[in-house]
């Protein structure tokens, strides 16, 4: 186990390198950039928050715009022994933490008003647009409140609309952030074609399934 608060004592995030995971051969780092889309996949206890909040505090850091939609959000939280203080993230956030199922359909609505909006800007302006980053922690729970609270058909539009997010906006420097016990298309809704678009992955663990289909293995 590592404390990234160690690592910032001689390494900050910037633009050029986002900082992914340690491994036995020393950090992975990307271009802020080139973080589309992502998945975090494991089980319970695997480390998904862990990684969904280092993610977001460089993004915030580098000066992007954040939206988090996360059902179990809590500003401080007990996770196991330890305390989750959301506090200094949200407070950053463009809006407020998306926690109602309906708020969190606003968030993807909103999200892909903004992309309408930015692919008719550049129509005009060929000037890069901010990095906004869409978080949705649990996104299996978002799409089982969907099915039993709405029905079906609303969570099958729902998940198109969110597919469409992740098939569409990387040109118009969108990130979207999914955090999944599996990826499994029962579990995520969609379908593998949607899957497809989360180009950056981070897994921890459990269903193998998972793996064979994030890290894009035989």
């Amino acid at each position: 186990p590592q404390d990234f608060a160690e690592v910032l004592k001689f390494w900050r995030p910037s633009d050029s390198e986002i900082y992914l995971i340690d491994t036995i051969n020393g950090p992975v780092t990307v271009p802020h950039n080139k973080t589309f889309h992502t998945a975090l996949a494991g089980p319970t206890g695997a480390g998904k928050t862990n990684m969904f909040r280092l993610l977001l505090a460089q993004s915030l850091y580098c000066g992007a715009d954040v939206v988090i939609a996360n059902p179990n959000y809590a500003p401080i939280k007990m996770n196991g022994s330890s305390v989750e203080d959301w506090r200094p993230i949200a407070a950053m956030l463009k809006t407020p933490v998306a926690r109602r199922i309906e708020d969190i359909m606003q968030v993807i609505d909103d999200g892909l008003a903004e992309l309408d909006d930015r692919r008719e800007r550049q129509q005009r302006d060929p000037r890069p647009f901010t990095e906004r980053h869409y978080a949705f922690g649990e996104w299996p729970a978002i799409v089982s409140m969907l099915l039993s609270i709405f029905g079906k058909k609303i969570a099958d539009a729902y998940t198109m609309k969110y597919g469409r997010l992740l098939r569409e906006s990387r040109q118009y420097n969108y990130h979207v952030i999914s955090e999944f016990q599996d990826a499994l298309i029962q579990t995520i809704g969609g379908n593998s074609g949607i899957r497809e678009n989360y180009r950056t992955a981070l897994y921890a663990g459990g269903d193998p399934i998972t793996a064979k289909a994030l890290l894009d293995l035989r």
